[in-house]
C-alpha cells in the first residue's frame, strides 16, 4: 500500500488506481505506521524505503495552477514528485 501511494502520488489517487476507498488506504497506512513505530507517513516511507520496489515507468507529475495578481490565473506548473531518499 505504501508503494502504491508513492507511485500514485496521493492516497486518493492510489485508492482510485487500486479500486478501493480512500478510507481503506488510510487504514492500511495507519496500521503500517503502528507496526513500525512511525508517527507520520513520511517516517513510514523513510523506514520502509529500502524494502519498497522501484516504481515502473516515469514518475507521476502533479499540475498546479498558480494565481497571479488580482486573483487571475497565471499559468500551469508541472512539478515532479520526488522519490523518498533511501
Amino acid at each position: 500500500m505504501v508503494a502504491a501511494v508513492l507511485v500514485a502520488g496521493s492516497e486518493k489517487a492510489a485508492a482510485h488506481r487500486l479500486g478501493v476507498s480512500h478510507s481503506t488506504v488510510k487504514h492500511h497506512l495507519a496500521n503500517a505506521r503502528s507496526k513500525v513505530g512511525a508517527e507520520t507517513t513520511a517516517q513510514l516511507v523513510w523506514i520502509l524505503g529500502p524494502r519498497l520496489p522501484e516504481p515502473e515507468g516515469p514518475l507521476p507529475t502533479r499540475r498546479f495552477r498558480s494565481v497571479g495578481l488580482c486573483g487571475q490565473p497565471a499559468r500551469s506548473v508541472s512539478v515532479l514528485r520526488p522519490r523518498a531518499v533511501t
